[in-house]
């Protein structure tokens, strides 16, 4: 199993060097925080570093060659050994040691500094690292994409808007900044084409064969692709033509919520009715229902359906010969019980009190009229 660094962008460094002095130095004359390191880390020999890289995940590492216990050759291997990935090594090397420090290159090391270390030295270490952090912040950033719930709540809210201003904003600025290469480019496009995907199978269950043939198109030809440059250009078209196609949809879409509307008004009594009754006659994807009656009725498909009910059974109870229970079918709700506790939410009282307050007002309203016709 291949593990990722836990950090965000450049959170931690670990500094491994038997001498607390370059430590220290390293600590202070390297301006971390400007680079989005907040904490540096020290340990004194390979052995104590290993543990506190199993435990904190450090995205860097400068390590000496020459320590007790275990050397900064062996404790890149360990680490090498044991999978983790994304975390970048630095060496310090004194100059007759380089050529068997150079033997780490196949332990993930990426670049070596001279000691000792002096002002030439700590400048050209602090440009690496400068590097290094962008190069954190890309790499970061497409995880992201993938593992930020936030973010992919974000796309999928653009998606569900249609907000195509959001769409290009991702594509045009955000993924060009992040400089992706190779792999993590492609990885990143096969997540964006899963999500587009995954969304318009949600909202456009009538168009599944459009669904198979694009989604396998899309995947075949990332996979396959040679020129990298391309792929988040194909990935973007793409995107665009899905919003155009559902922009379309969306003028329908109007159409029948309307309907839906029509047919809950024609059918309240049908204690029956649902969800997934509505999305089976009208050939949508359940989930997508009460989003769609929402959208362009104003208010939940559940709320405009038991007030339409409780209406109707106002209309009823004034009629005295009807039963409460007798009422709560008729308007499609068989559980008393629940027919009450439903109408005195919506009332304030119960069915009894309402009837008993309706008819006293026409006795009321009788009596009234009678003394006027007496004067």
């Amino acid at each position: 199993m291949r593990i990722l660094s836990k950090g965000g962008i450049g959170v931690k460094a670990l500094i491994v060097d038997d001498d607390r002095f370059v430590w220290m130095g390293l600590k202070n004359l390297i301006p971390w925080s400007d680079m989005n390191f907040n904490e540096v880390l020290w340990a004194d020999n390979g052995e104590t570093a290993y543990d506190i890289v199993m435990k904190t995940y450090p995205d860097l590492i400068i390590t000496d060659v020459r320590m007790p216990v275990m050397n900064g050759i062996e404790l890149c291997k360990k680490i090498y050994e044991s999978n983790i990935i994304d975390i970048y090594i630095i060496m310090l090397s004194a100059y007759d040691e380089f050529e068997f420090a150079r033997a780490a290159i196949s332990y993930n090391v990426k670049d070596y500094i001279l000691k000792p270390l002096d002002d030439s030295s700590i400048t050209k270490l602090t440009e690496k690292i400068q590097v290094i952090t962008n190069d954190l912040k890309n790499k970061n950033y497409y995880r992201n994409i993938r593992y930020n719930t936030e973010l992919k709540s974000r796309i999928l809210h653009s998606l569900y808007e249609l907000n195509m201003q959001d769409i290009e904003d991702l594509f045009l600025n955000e993924l060009p900044s992040m400089h992706l290469k190779g792999n993590d480019k492609k990885d990143c496009c096969l997540f964006l084409i899963e999500l587009l995907f995954d969304y318009f199978q949600d909202v456009s269950c009538d168009n599944q064969e459009f669904y198979r043939k694009h989604r396998n198109e899309a995947v075949e030809y990332i996979l396959n692709a040679k020129n990298y440059s391309n792929i988040i250009d194909y990935t973007y078209n793409l995107y665009m033509r899905i919003l155009e196609k559902l922009l379309i949809m969306n003028q329908d879409n109007n159409i029948i919520a309307l309907k839906i509307k029509q047919y809950i008004d024609a059918n309240y009594t049908d204690p029956n009715i649902s969800v997934n009754k509505i999305a089976e006659v009208f050939h949508i994807v359940p989930g997508y229902v009460g989003a769609l009656f929402k959208k362009y009725n104003g208010v939940k498909l559940n709320t405009y359906l038991n007030k339409l009910r409780i209406e109707k059974a106002c209309e009823l109870l004034e009629d005295v010969s009807l039963k409460v229970n007798e009422v709560a079918k008729s308007v499609g709700i068989p559980d008393t019980n629940y027919f009450i506790k439903v109408f005195k939410k919506m009332k304030g009282i119960s069915p009894s009190r309402y009837r008993m307050i309706y008819h006293q007002k026409i006795i009321n309203s009788s009596i009234i009229a009678g003394v006027l016709d007496e004067a």
